[in-house]
């Protein structure tokens, strides 16, 4: 397991387009760093995989949808299956966005093997 924890890298910083929003997840861990992002409605996600940023293919999505993001997300890339499981919670003083205080990113191997990483972040929305 402690080579999968190894795969996971630290996305560069990512930017919206005017009237885009995204999921920004940053690993909660002692140094945090920036682990997830998807533009909503996109089929697709970026994370850093193998130390180099890697596009993962949406395959599911169900639940409740807060600015196009649904808490349970399932994608695929080469050897993985990355299982997103997030909370948005809408909260007053927050416009054109979404608090996610606790969220799960599961990755599996095709061999067998799973590490699961705890997550938070945010949806945010670019005015337009």
């Amino acid at each position: 397991m402690a080579a999968l924890e190894r795969r996971v890298g630290t996305l560069s910083p990512q930017r919206l387009e005017e009237g885009a929003c995204g999921l920004f997840l940053w690993a909660r861990a002692t140094r945090a760093k920036l682990v997830f992002f998807s533009e909503s409605d996109m089929p697709e996600a970026l994370m850093a995989l193998d130390d180099k940023e890697a596009r993962l293919l949406r395959t599911n999505a169900e639940g409740r949808a807060v600015f196009g993001q649904h808490e349970r997300q399932r994608f695929l890339v080469d050897d993985l299956t990355v299982e997103l499981n997030i909370s948005p919670e809408m909260r007053s003083g927050i416009v054109g966005g979404a608090v996610i205080k606790q969220g799960i990113i599961r990755l599996a191997q095709a061999d067998g093997w799973e590490y699961v990483l705890p997550v938070a972040g945010m949806i945010a929305c670019q005015a337009s």
